[in-house]
């Protein structure tokens, strides 16, 4: 005790200064490990008894608590002044895993954090001449999550739980328990050929980058993808040639910007498809008003919308949720809502003259959603499934480019695109199978597939109590 100074004495209960007393002695024990080493051990083997008390070990567990929950803290406080600061989506993910891997070590056990922050006096003991085992110099084990947390790629399309409730009796679609809408297996349709020409160009130095676009194909016939690509390569190289674009832009000089040159190119190539860009009126919602006379719905603009020139009838739905940095997960969720919306109306516009025909051969015929969140495109799908049931599939998701140094990047965007055109094909080839069916009878139609809620407050119906609302009955293994 009278190791201790009587001013550090005062106002201190008995626990207290034991433990004070014995951190005290260890400290003094490992001093004299740079002394006398006969002496030193012989310290040491009296300490280990001490060591392994009872009450040394929960003041050492206390210790190391406290010690997580600081760094924990520190954390967050860090993570919320760098979102104040302008913190970017990639970033902000990043800090969503360090606070879990944070939170896995928190939650690990008591001997976990005993045995990790003290020096295993043992091996001191019983091997003098060096400090650490062999087995110290082993890679450790990361921390294990948190049960039930999916780690998601960002800026992905998401739902509103409470959305994901009056969903789940219409709707089929792949979420995680985050209500992060998942993608299912996808499989490059890009053609060999195209994809090798598109490697080469993407690995080319910037000197001969121009050079490399013009180099034609291996076969005597140009493929009109190919064209699609080279507008968009030499549209970005142009753009990026004294530098790297602005990511800290608006909402609509990125759409005007980054977006509709992807669809333009499109366009330039398969002139049976036409965009709108730029709150566009949705002529859809006319369509389901005059095959529902009860139907009183409202849809806000469009960003974006692609129709079929022949026919008129829009088939693709755009939405850009924001500028490329910093997306705001309000808009993220509100914009997907709305864009399933405008798909499920979309495609009972387009299906509104096969009425009579059976059912289960429309449920192939798709119309397609692209959101754009931050820099991250996805391209989704929506389709009959079976009656009042609509089946959502997200399909591919692409980031963008913002300098010459990423312009590899531009692979998954030509994936994207490449699904969508074979996508578009695919929905011309059904829709002409539906008209050339043949008559039969006694089978569902149509007609008795298709749904739409009469008004807003039915589709905000809560038709699923969310205490029973089973998320595990959703398949979220998807990878993603």
């Amino acid at each position: 005790m009278s190791q201790i100074p009587p001013q550090y004495r005062e106002g201190v209960d008995d626990f207290t200064y034991d433990k004070v007393k014995e951190h005290m002695l260890y400290k003094s024990a490992l001093n004299l490990l740079s002394k006398d080493h006969d002496q030193a051990r012989k310290c040491l083997l009296n300490f280990e008894n001490e060591r392994s008390s009872g009450n040394v070990h929960n003041f050492w567990t206390t210790i190391e608590k406290k010690r997580y929950g600081d760094r924990i803290g520190i954390a967050r406080a860090d993570g919320v002044l760098r979102m104040l600061e302008g913190t970017t989506a990639g970033q902000q993910h990043v800090f969503n895993i360090q606070q879990q891997d944070l939170l896995g070590l928190y939650q690990s056990g008591d001997n976990d954090l005993t045995n990790t922050s003290m020096l295993s006096l043992s091996n001191i003991l019983n091997h003098p001449g060096k400090r650490k085992s062999e087995g110290d110099h082993q890679p450790k084990t990361p921390p294990m999550r948190p049960r039930k947390v999916t780690v998601t790629t960002p800026e992905k399309p998401t739902l509103y739980k409470h959305t994901m409730q009056h969903l789940a009796k219409h709707f089929s679609v792949y979420v995680n328990n985050q209500c992060v809408i998942m993608k299912v297996d996808h499989v490059d349709l890009i053609p060999k050929e195209i994809r090798i020409w598109i490697v080469n160009v993407l690995s080319s130095e910037k000197d001969v980058f121009e050079s490399n676009i013009m180099a034609p194909l291996n076969s005597t016939q140009a493929h009109p993808f190919q064209q699609i690509c080279k507008t968009i390569l030499y549209d970005f190289f142009s753009m990026t040639d004294k530098g790297p674009l602005n990511r800290f832009i608006g909402e609509r000089k990125y759409t005007v910007d980054r977006i509709v040159p992807l669809f333009k190119a499109i366009q330039s190539v398969y002139r049976e498809y036409s965009f709108d860009w730029i709150e566009v009126q949705a002529s859809c919602i006319k369509d389901i008003k005059e095959l529902f006379p009860e139907f009183d719905f409202t849809l806000n603009k469009v960003d974006g919308i692609g129709s079929k020139v022949s026919s008129n009838k829009e088939i693709i739905f755009i939405e850009v949720s924001g500028g490329p940095e910093n997306a705001v997960m309000k808009h993220v969720k509100e914009d997907t809502e709305k864009l399933i919306k405008e798909a499920m109306f979309g495609l009972i516009s387009l299906l509104r003259g096969y009425l009579g025909k059976g059912a289960e051969k429309a449920r192939n015929i798709c119309v397609y959603m692209v959101q754009c969140i931050g820099d991250r495109i996805t391209l989704s799908e929506v389709c009959l499934d079976k009656k009042h049931f609509y089946k959502i599939s997200q399909i591919k998701s692409a980031v963008l480019p913002f300098s010459f140094d990423e312009v590899e990047k531009f692979i998954e965007v030509f994936e994207l695109l490449y699904a969508l055109i074979d996508g578009l094909k695919k929905q011309t080839r059904e829709l002409k199978k539906l008209m050339l069916a043949d008559p039969i009878s006694n089978v569902p139609t149509i007609r008795d597939w298709i749904w739409v809620p009469k008004n807003l407050s039915m589709w905000e119906a809560t038709e699923v109590i969310y205490e029973d609302f089973d998320y595990e009955d959703l398949n979220y293994d998807y990878e993603d």
